[in-house]
């Protein structure tokens, strides 16, 4: 599915000299999922990573499964089980003041130069469907420069009794 949003996106990140570097783990990673929504969240964070990278920058795609997550927890427990995809850019990176409210419906950059297209919808809808999903969704700076977007899901299946049951289906990495 990594590779599926990076495809849909390379005619544009190509115009701007953008390159991607996926590293993903030799073996699929596997959650219960709505897989077309999963999609339209990693489609809108690589699409807004490439709205602010600069021209010649590189977007990192990172998945990974492991016992505890980005978030640290540490359990011996399959159930704590998490996938983790990264989304990281070499763009100006997130203002301080704007982090705790960037998953907020209408939360826009608050630069008044900014005339990149958008309604402040998109981070909401990933933060909901997220959820659905039984995960979360974080972004922070990057040292190097940049943010990087997190997105934490069970792999087990018993975790995931979302509200899309109807589409309930697993899915790859």
């Amino acid at each position: 599915m990594v590779a599926d949003a990076v495809q849909i996106l390379r005619t544009e990140a190509t115009a701007k000299r953008i390159t991607f570097r996926l590293e993903l783990p030799e073996d699929e990673v596997v959650v219960t999922a709505d897989r077309r929504r999963l999609l339209r969240v990693l489609i809108n964070l690589v699409h807004n990573a490439l709205k602010y990278s600069p021209q010649g920058g590189m977007i990192t795609v990172t998945v990974q499964a492991d016992a505890r997550g980005c978030s640290g927890r540490e359990s011996g427990d399959r159930s704590a089980s998490q996938a983790t995809i990264q989304v990281a850019d070499e763009g100006p990176g997130i203002a301080l003041e704007d982090l705790p409210h960037l998953f907020e419906m209408f939360c826009r950059r608050k630069d008044p130069g900014d005339i990149r297209i958008g309604r402040g919808l998109g981070l909401h809808f990933c933060r909901l469907v997220v959820a659905a999903h039984r995960g979360r969704i974080w972004a922070e700076n990057r040292l190097s420069g940049g943010a990087v977007f997190s997105v934490e899901l069970p792999l087990n299946q018993e975790a995931y009794v979302g509200h899309i049951a109807d589409c309930r289906r697993s899915t790859a990495f």
